[in-house]
């Protein structure tokens, strides 16, 4: 659908606002569109592990909340977000606390 269109054009610009608000459009749409597989959410995954350190405080709240809500669609997805994130490294604070964020919720969903 177009939004997908939207969201992918919105991660790439350098503007805080736009990436915000392509962050928290993709969370919104991981929790309503019950349609979309799996695919379109895994090709965003670049795009959020691009911009956790590169972007303000706003943005990374809003790529934590992305992860979390296609982490929680299902157990595929959770997996990919986990296995993801694991090969990050934590030692840096900024991104830090949203590996631990998703990882606290997402675990506590597995089984």
């Amino acid at each position: 659908p177009e939004v997908y269109e939207h969201v992918n054009k919105w991660t790439k610009s350098r503007q805080e606002f736009v990436l915000q608000t392509a962050f928290l459009l993709l969370a919104r749409l991981a929790m309503t569109d019950k349609e979309a597989d799996n695919q379109q959410f895994i090709f965003f995954l670049p795009h959020l592990l691009a911009a956790i350190t590169k972007s303000g405080l706003h943005v990374r709240r809003a790529i934590s909340l992305a992860f979390r809500k296609i982490g929680r669609r299902n157990n595929e997805l959770r997996k990919i977000i986990i296995e993801t994130l694991e090969k990050l490294p934590n030692s840096e604070q900024e991104i830090g606390w949203i590996v631990n964020d998703v990882f606290l919720e997402l675990r506590e969903f597995e089984n």
